[in-house]
């Protein structure tokens, strides 16, 4: 499998974990399987594609303060940690 493949793959998994939780809370399982992915796609994605990771950060941030209003603190914390984790895979994201 080419890496163009492997990242198709993994852009379908990552976007059917991202519906499957999207804004409710996540528990660490989910987490980690989003994260396990996210792994990978930071090692195989070539530079020039920062968008995409800030769109990825994006969507958890938003995720974050929805569960915070439906959920309260403790659910929107789970969001806070994972927005943390991915920021550590992914580093600074360059403007």
């Amino acid at each position: 499998m080419t890496d163009t493949d492997r990242l198709s793959v993994l852009f379908e998994e990552i976007g059917a974990w991202q519906r499957s939780v999207d804004e409710r809370p996540i528990s660490n399982t989910e987490k980690e399987e989003i994260l396990n992915r996210l792994r990978a796609v930071h090692e195989l994605l070539p530079p020039g594609n920062a968008h995409i990771f800030k769109d990825f950060m994006r969507w958890i941030m938003q995720s974050w303060a929805i569960v915070m209003q439906r959920h309260g603190d403790a659910e929107a914390e789970k969001w806070r940690v994972f927005l943390k984790e991915a920021g550590d895979i992914i580093g600074p994201i360059p403007e």
